[in-house]
């Protein structure tokens, strides 16, 4: 059984070392870093599930971090945690960085766990749901192709 990649980007060490806590006993790679660029090449190198973003960081905002995490990791499902919430930027992050929640700090263990895991669920599906769009369309190509001589090999 694969663990699923999460990774948690915030500025202050102890909040990383909180949510290593919290996600212990579960089946979950947590994968941490102080720093968006540090959060790029974790996602090039690893499979993230879920990516969980600080806003408010040096360097680098997480609702703009989260919208760069798009193109390299589209599949991934992304939550934005801040201290400093406000209606507009809950539909910057909805809007521009394709936000699935917005955690507020503090945060309340449970929650964020459950939430965190429910991503996780819904990253798995989507995963699937992809997976077999893909294997019908090779399907339907193969037949296609047994039908007609004149296109084998080009579906």
């Amino acid at each position: 059984m694969t663990s699923d990649f999460v990774l948690f980007v915030d500025d202050e060490q102890n909040i990383l070392n909180a949510v290593k806590r919290l996600f212990i006993s579960d089946p979950v790679s947590v994968l941490t870093t102080t720093t968006a660029a540090e959060g790029m090449e974790l996602i090039k190198s690893n499979k993230v599930s879920v990516i969980v973003s600080d806003n408010m960081m040096p360097g680098m905002k997480g609702i703009d971090f989260l919208t760069l995490t798009k193109t390299i990791s589209p599949d991934s499902v992304r939550i934005l945690m801040t201290g400093y919430a406000d209606l507009n930027a809950a539909i910057e992050a909805i809007n521009s960085g394709e936000v699935f929640r917005f955690v507020t700090k503090p945060w309340d263990d449970n929650e964020l766990r459950q939430i965190v895991l429910d991503s996780i669920a819904k990253h798995k599906i989507a995963s699937a749901i992809k997976s077999a769009d893909e294997a019908k369309l090779l399907s339907l190509a193969q037949t296609i192709e047994l039908k007609d001589p004149y296109t084998r090999g080009h579906c």
